[in-house]
């Protein structure tokens, strides 16, 4: 199997203001020649806030094309042979994509997250050839599968109580990472809170 690598980025507007989007598109740019594997290197794209947007960046195209997916409970995935790509053959409409990445999203105002239909969507294109999946979030997922509340609360803090917060609220990531071990892949996340994010 080539090598598989899957970035998946929050791009609600609190991953726009602080600057994150900006330096996360920059650094995926800059290392994606470290990336092993070549020549067969296989790499793909995908960013949330209140949807799931998926990148079409086959060879050929002037342009990476943005296929958006509202539906949170119904979540299917478009173009399925288009969205993981030979790194090689695709490199200039992925470069160009990483290069407008932060000015596609510089209006967005959605503060909304929905992590776990990302993750969902990932998976069912990554599924059949495994890989990586780096996965780049600032704030708490508060959509679809996997959503979060807010629950830290100072006046346990120091209290025998102070262990609950560190026991997950549900069991769908736990459940989730055993499904994508199965397929064999493997996920980093990188987290940029401004807030508290669990």
């Amino acid at each position: 199997q080539p090598p598989s690598y899957f970035f998946v980025i929050d791009v609600s507007a609190t991953s726009v203001k602080s600057g994150m989007l900006k330096s996360v598109a920059a650094a995926i740019s800059t290392s994606l020649d470290d990336l092993p594997g070549a020549p067969r290197t296989q790499v793909g794209f995908l960013t949330y806030d209140e949807s799931v947007h998926y990148y079409s960046l086959k060879s050929g195209l002037a342009n990476p094309q943005m296929l958006v997916v509202a539906d949170l409970v119904e979540l299917f995935v478009p173009a399925p042979d288009d969205l993981l790509v030979n790194l090689q053959e695709s490199r200039e409409v992925i470069d160009i994509f990483l290069q407008n990445l932060p000015s596609m999203f510089e209006n967005n105002n959605n503060e909304a997250a929905c992590l776990g239909p990302a993750l969902k969507a990932a998976f069912t294109v990554t599924k059949h050839i495994g890989g990586k999946m780096c996965v780049f979030q600032s704030v708490l997922p508060t959509l679809g599968d996997g959503a979060l509340t807010p629950r830290e609360n100072n006046q346990i803090m120091g209290t025998p109580d102070e262990v609950k917060l560190l026991r997950p609220s549900v069991n769908w990531y736990k459940d989730t990472a055993i499904e994508f071990s199965r397929a064999q892949i493997s996920l980093d996340m990188f987290l940029f809170p401004r807030a508290y994010i669990d």
